[in-house]
């Protein structure tokens, strides 16, 4: 019986070879697929590395900043936006607009700074301000250096570091340690003129006394013992009341508790004038006494200026003159044989002058010598009423 066999629509199975060459195309070999793992793994690190230095930039107040030194653009990230007080959205910009950033009075150094590491390839370290004047302040320090490459433009790249809180904390410590420097410095003296007072006022109450007690006398026994010898000795008593007299004066000047400062300088010189010596004093300013320590002060360090010049300018003329304003500003100058000043200043320097340091150190004072040979001297002193006020 014959029938008819019916097409199949199954297709032909392809030969062995090509299934095989099939699944050898479609296998991933072994080592490229750890090559692969590696590539995935590392981006994930990479990825993590980021997200730790971002979060540390974060933590500690620091931004990235960046300079193309092809076209000058300057980029800072938003941490830096932060540190820096600027309005939202980052900066990107020219170079001389990151300028305008900095304060007034660092930009010249900041700038100076940045083209100098850039010409020598060196890194950078400063510290600076941002904002203007009338800004709150905001101190940083910015690190960095030339970061070379083979394909792009050399870029100049770093972090910003934000000091402001370290620097307000440093300048407070510093303020307290001065304070307490100018406390130490006023209780020593203090100390010092209360003993001034203690022996001025034995030499006045006890001396003094004592030695007119003994003129007294004198003038009693005049009429029986020989009159030369007589005046002889009431000679050398008007001379030692006299001494006693000046020393009680410059150990601690009641006129100066009683009538105040320019009355005592102007005893100060009518004493210490001479026929080869003429002291002057000119006062400005002066409208009301001030704290009494202070017009000690004063006349201590005038006191200590005008002996100096006394013992060793030469001098025949010697001008005091004393200017209240914002400061006390303090001039003594004389015509004397002057000095050299560089010289001097590498000599040691004596007592009074140590003792003028400490006193101005209580008001945050300074001084300033200009003297030449054959010039006379000008001293120059400032200081302010207010211990708190700025160093001049």
């Amino acid at each position: 019986m014959n029938r008819k066999v019916k097409k199949s629509n199954i297709r032909a199975a392809p030969e062995n070879k090509d299934i095989k060459t099939l699944f050898q195309e479609l296998q991933v070999h072994p080592a490229d697929l750890e090559k692969q793992n590696d590539r995935i793994n590392a981006e994930l690190e990479l990825a993590k590395i980021k997200d730790r230095l971002e979060l540390s930039l974060q933590v500690s107040l620091a931004g990235t900043w960046e300079l193309d030194l092809s076209t000058m653009s300057f980029f800072m990230d938003e941490n830096c936006q932060k540190i820096c007080n600027m309005p939202e959205g980052g900066f990107v910009g020219h170079f001389n607009d990151f300028l305008e950033l900095i304060h007034p009075a660092d930009r010249i150094e900041v700038e100076n700074r940045f083209r100098k590491s850039i010409n020598s390839h060196t890194e950078i370290d400063l510290t600076c301000r941002f904002g203007q004047p009338q800004d709150k302040e905001c101190y940083t320090v910015i690190r960095g250096h030339v970061i070379p490459s083979a394909h792009l433009h050399e870029r100049f790249g770093g972090i910003m570091l934000d000091i402001t809180e370290k620097t307000q904390m440093e300048r407070s410590s510093t303020m307290l340690r001065e304070e307490y420097q100018r406390k130490i410095a006023a209780a020593m003296i203090n100390v010092e003129e209360n003993e001034r007072r203690r022996i001025s006022s034995s030499l006045h109450d006890s001396v003094s006394q004592l030695l007119y007690g003994v003129k007294m006398q004198l003038d009693q026994l005049e009429k029986t013992m020989q009159a030369s010898g007589i005046k002889t000795i009431r000679k050398l008593l008007d001379q030692a009341i006299n001494e006693t007299r000046n020393i009680s004066f410059e150990l601690a000047p009641s006129i100066l508790t009683d009538f105040g400062l320019s009355a005592t300088l102007e005893e100060l010189a009518k004493r210490l004038s001479s026929r080869d010596l003429k002291i002057k004093v000119q006062i400005n300013g002066y409208l009301k006494r001030m704290d009494i320590l202070l017009e000690t002060n004063i006349y201590r360090i005038i006191q200590e200026l005008v002996n100096n010049s006394m013992k060793h300018s030469e001098a025949s003329q010697i001008t005091v003159e004393i200017t209240r304003s914002k400061y006390i500003l303090i001039v003594v100058k004389d015509n004397g044989k002057g000095f050299n000043v560089k010289a001097q200043e590498h000599a040691p320097t004596g007592s009074g002058l140590s003792s003028i340091k400490n006193r101005l150190r209580i008001y945050n004072g300074s001084i300033h010598v200009q003297s030449e040979p054959a010039k006379g001297t000008i001293v120059s002193v400032k200081l302010h009423e207010n211990p708190s006020g700025t160093v001049c």
